[in-house]
């Protein structure tokens, strides 16, 4: 690390002392903690969810403060790559990024009437600052284009209540955080991928915009009203539901629509993205809806296979190539992306 930046590192160290003795506490709820370097996750942040201001968003390393329908977040991301920023002149950089959307952290909570717990503490909470921007590399890497780990609320780093991400209301934040990672970065085009309820994301996101290129979802709860535990509640009417607002994806400027589906899913139908994809076709988009073989026990984490399927995109590779391709190599022995040599996202 060279001086200027031991330097900057250690100021924003200081602040972050000094604002934490002031308070612990923001308004009833945890102060957003800032963790830097190999500094990692907690699981307390995560599961009571935490509040920030914009002036501590500031000491963020890439921290987006974003306002949008009632909601005031620092969102954090992990990048890498070479994109633009601002007051960068280099004209020679990527116009165009690839933005991935985890899965769920949580499990639990209100609308189960369960209490919020960590799916995998063990793993979460080794996470840190470091690691993410290594799979970020990782990524990057892989398609050759700057990538983007998006944090969604309540962890990985971002302010507020996980289980606020993918209410009806979160969208027009994370539509907000795109806008503002585009002008940071001077990026024209985005790529949209995500696993799980990332994958959900994706699919609220291109029903809002005209600048997707490749947008790829493994396994997302893609319609609320057939998904068990939702319809079962009745508060999936709170939620943005995929497959109600297919005839929102645009026309003109489309994306490329990729549904990454097991059937023997047993965390997320296979009728939700089932039904998502008829409900495109309906309304003239051109979805391809790839059946692939998940390899954990619950026959559900497709996430290598949406990198698969990302690469393949990006590269220009036909829709029936990469469903033929991805569709194959997923029952094989040996992974497309083990030779890629990166983890599943």
């Amino acid at each position: 690390m060279d001086r200027s930046s031991a330097i900057g590192w250690s100021l924003i160290a200081l602040a972050l002392c000094s604002s934490t003795a002031r308070a612990g506490i923001f308004d009833g709820r945890i102060l957003m903690s800032i963790p830097l370097g190999s500094q990692t996750f907690t699981s307390e942040q995560a599961i009571k969810g935490s509040e920030s201001t914009a002036e501590r968003c500031a000491l963020v390393p890439d921290g987006f403060w974003v306002e949008a329908d009632g909601l005031k977040e620092c969102l954090r991301v992990f990048k890498s790559g070479s994109p633009m920023a601002d007051g960068d002149a280099d004209n020679a950089a990527p116009t165009e990024a690839v933005l991935h959307f985890h899965g769920d952290v949580l499990q639990g909570g209100r609308w189960q009437g369960l209490r919020a717990e960590l799916i995998s503490p063990d793993i979460y909470t080794r996470e840190s600052p470091a690691s993410l921007e290594r799979a970020a590399t990782a990524f990057s890497s892989l398609y050759k284009l700057p990538f983007f780990w998006i944090s969604r609320l309540g962890v990985y780093g971002s302010s507020g209540e996980y289980f606020e991400t993918n209410r009806k209301r979160a969208l027009p934040l994370f539509g907000k955080l795109l806008d503002q990672i585009k002008a940071r970065f001077k990026i024209e085009k985005l790529h949209l991928a995500g696993q799980s309820a990332g994958g959900s994301m994706v699919a609220g996101l291109i029903a809002q915009r005209a600048d997707v290129g490749c947008a790829v979802m493994a396994s997302p709860n893609a319609d609320m009203r057939r998904h068990a535990g939702f319809a079962s509640y009745g508060g999936w009417q709170d939620y943005f539901n995929p497959a109600s607002n297919a005839d929102t994806v645009p026309k003109k400027n489309a994306p490329r629509i990729f549904v990454l589906s097991d059937r023997n899913d047993r965390q997320v139908s296979f009728a939700t993205q089932q039904s998502y994809v008829d409900a495109l076709r309906r309304a003239g988009q051109t979805p391809v809806h790839v059946l692939a073989k998940a390899s954990d026990a619950r026959s559900h984490n497709l996430g290598q296979w949406g990198a698969a399927a990302m690469t393949m995109c990006l590269r220009g590779e036909s829709d029936e190539a990469i469903k033929a391709s991805v569709e194959r190599a997923s029952g094989a022995t040996e992974p497309l992306l083990e030779k890629m040599q990166v983890m599943a996202p």
